[in-house]
């Protein structure tokens, strides 16, 4: 989430971090950044003689420290963990789901389930009350997007506590019902109808549909075999990222690529979040840079 980002850069740890920001259309970036800012959490977590709270945006305690973890609040809830319990809470204090006793880590609510790791596994549960949906099964998971969830297997005859030990990944639904087969060496989660995917023993990205289907293959963006795509973003209205890497000459850092797999626009980058609001940030170096794109 773009105010989540921009809000840690400026307020946390790395405060010194610069920050540009450039819109899409070319006007009013300032009023977008305060359009984002008004749109932030009204209660954030605070540290306190060693147990955390929650404090509004004057700073006055609105929970009083009690719990051992606590995150933002999104969408008026927000995870915590307490005496060995952990869960989410409500903008009250009152808690609204108690995850599995056991429960090492969880992330936030997305399209009504939540994820939930126990030794080393992930499962999920509902949003609404709790109930166990899918039992602790996969290495690996993103957050549901677009109705599915990427998963990672564990690999065959591993222990637990390795921590790579991942197998092969595909995509479920909200039920659990595996949609696309567990057969890929990478995915990630669905956006505006499309998802990357990375097949075994292959360095080229792919992107494709709900259905499984290739949509287009990333291969045609390097002229220099010595080069290859390095790492791809999730598609979000209507644009995603492209990294490379390589030894080749002329390496390009990046480049924007539309739906089709085209390339849109070009920007030197190390990292970058998803589009939203006709906006994205890039990082480069110490600089934050929210690049101008091609009209949509």
């Amino acid at each position: 989430m773009l105010i989540a980002l921009l809000m840690r850069v400026v307020c946390g740890p790395f405060s010194a971090v610069i920050i540009t920001l450039i819109a899409f259309d070319h006007v009013a970036v300032m009023q977008a950044a305060d359009a984002v800012i008004a749109g932030s959490s009204k209660l954030h977590p605070v540290f306190r003689q060693g147990l955390w709270g929650y404090v509004d945006n004057q700073g006055k305690i609105v929970i009083q420290p009690q719990f051992d973890s606590a995150q933002d609040f999104f969408d008026d809830r927000a995870a915590i963990s307490s005496n060995g319990n952990a869960g989410f809470i409500q903008p009250d204090g009152s808690w609204v789901i108690v995850l599995p006793r056991g429960t090492a880590s969880q992330r936030r609510i997305s399209e009504g389930r939540v994820w939930f790791r126990v030794s080393g596994l992930w499962g999920c549960v509902s949003g609404e009350d709790g109930t166990v949906v899918i039992p602790p099964t996969y290495r690996f998971v993103e957050d549901f997007s677009e109705g599915l969830a990427a998963v990672t297997e564990k690999a065959p005859d591993v222990a637990k506590e390795e921590v790579f030990d991942a197998g092969l990944s595909g995509f479920v639904d909200r039920s659990g019902r595996v949609v696309i087969p567990l057969q890929y060496s990478s995915a990630s989660s669905f956006g505006d109808g499309l998802a990357r995917i990375r097949e075994p023993l292959s360095k080229s990205y792919k992107y494709i549909d709900q259905t499984g289907k290739v949509a287009f293959t990333l291969d045609k963006l390097v002229d220099d075999p010595r080069n290859y795509v390095g790492s791809a973003g999730k598609f979000s209205e209507g644009r995603a990222w492209v990294a490379f890497d390589g030894n080749g000459q002329g390496v390009p850092s990046g480049v924007i690529i539309d739906k089709c797999g085209c390339v849109v626009g070009k920007s030197r980058f190390d990292g970058v979040r998803s589009f939203s609001e006709k906006l994205a940030i890039f990082a480069s170096g110490i600089r934050l840079v929210m690049p101008v794109s091609t009209a949509m």
